[in-house]
Parts: C-alpha cells; sequence; structure tokens
C-alpha cells in the first residue's frame, strides 16, 4: 500500500472516529450560564444600589445546582463556577430545576439565631427543559448581603 493511501485511510478513520463521538454528545443537551455577584450592604437601596462584585474569589464559593424534576434525586448535580461566574453541563433531556447553593457565612451553614441567608436571588429556583442537541442559556444575578 502506498504512503498516499496510508495517509488517506488513517484520515478517513480519523473523520469516522471523530463523528462518533459527535453522536455520543449530540444525545445531550447543554446548560450554561453566566452568574452575577452584586455586593450589597444596608445602604443599598434606590439611591445606593448593589454594587458589581469585584473579587473573582467570591464566584468561586457558588455553585449552581441542577435537580433532575423526573426523579426523586437525593444527589443533585452541583457545577462549579469560574472566577468570572461563567458555568456550564451536558444533561440528558428532561425536565430539571436549577438553583445556587445560597451561601450563608464564611462557615456555610446557617446561623440558627438570625436565619439569615447572605445570597438572594429572585431568578432560582428556575425550571428548565434540555433538548438533545439544544443550548439552553440561562443567567443569575446574585445579590449577597454580607457583612461591610
Amino acid at each position: 500500500m502506498s504512503n498516499m493511501r496510508k495517509i488517506i485511510l488513517i484520515l478517513l478513520l480519523s473523520v469516522i472516529l471523530v463523528s462518533g463521538c459527535d453522536k455520543i454528545e449530540s444525545n445531550k443537551g447543554l446548560l450554561e450560564g453566566k452568574v452575577t455577584i452584586y455586593k450589597c450592604n444596608s445602604m443599598s437601596m434606590a439611591a445606593y444600589p448593589c454594587g458589581l462584585e469585584e473579587n473573582t474569589e467570591e464566584y468561586k464559593l457558588r455553585k449552581i445546582i441542577v435537580y433532575d424534576k423526573e426523579i426523586i434525586d437525593f444527589h443533585p448535580k452541583e457545577i462549579n463556577l469560574d472566577s468570572n461566574g461563567n458555568y456550564n453541563i451536558k444533561l440528558n433531556p428532561g425536565k430539571y430545576i436549577i438553583d445556587i447553593n445560597y451561601y450563608v457565612n464564611e462557615m456555610k451553614f446557617i446561623d440558627r439565631k438570625t436565619d439569615y441567608f447572605r445570597d438572594k436571588s429572585s431568578d432560582v429556583p428556575k425550571e428548565i427543559v434540555i433538548e438533545k442537541g439544544k443550548k439552553v442559556s440561562y443567567n443569575i444575578k446574585i445579590e449577597n448581603w454580607g457583612p461591610e
């Protein structure tokens, strides 16, 4: 077999293998979005709105939580955010509820004396539908009412 035929055969096999991988991935859908955190304090109101959080470490503390709506799922999927607040995950087609891990305090649990959540968002929880081979984009705004 000539070198040219070998090269063509290798290229043809590569294309078949790559297209086979795409078929596996096309059975899923993609959920993606961006989380934006706004730093708020007791002075935050119409005259003094919450400001955009500039500390990228704050994004690493948050996660997107995905619950399968069709199955009672005691182990939801947790999606980490990158330092800019972006997230994405491939999911099987179906209905899901997305939420955030409400960051409460430095120890990450509810202070029973105040029952005070630092994070608030009117964007979640949210029901979404994932379809095979399609992308769903959903952005989330979080108000962080942490210590001043």
